[in-house]
């Protein structure tokens, strides 16, 4: 009797463990066709894929993210913008850019990733992270 209660105290268990974060995706190309990446962590990336490179043309962030997107290498240049989830964007030349030219098609040279909300204790409520 001892054996077969064990597996479902087991499974019920599981999903208090396993708290995934949602990721980032930023796509090659409008409409989130082609070349596809997923980011799970948080931080500064200034090293994307060979085919993202300055090739970036979709977004989508989850909630509890916040993007900010840079035409320059390690997180520098003349344009930053601020994204905050839950955001799709299926094309980027919808996004003008302040400074440079045109739009933030292909202009992404580097990226910074933000959590605004972490899961409490219990994973039921979310508490601001500042």
């Amino acid at each position: 009797m001892k054996t077969s209660i064990l597996p479902l105290i087991i499974l019920f268990q599981l999903p208090m463990f396993a708290q995934d974060t949602p990721s980032l995706t930023l796509s090659a190309n409008a409409g989130h066709k082609g070349t596809n990446s997923t980011y799970g962590d948080t931080g500064l990336i200034d090293r994307m894929r060979p085919e993202l490179l300055g090739a970036i043309s979709a977004i989508v962030l989850p909630e509890g993210k916040v993007l900010k997107i840079y035409d320059g290498e390690d997180g520098e240049g003349q344009d930053m913008l601020r994204l905050e989830g839950p955001l799709r964007i299926d094309d980027l030349k919808t996004l003008p850019r302040l400074h440079g030219k045109g739009n933030w098609d292909d202009a992404i040279a580097s990226f910074r990733v933000i959590c605004t909300v972490v899961p409490d204790q219990q994973g039921s409520n979310a508490i601001a992270k500042y």
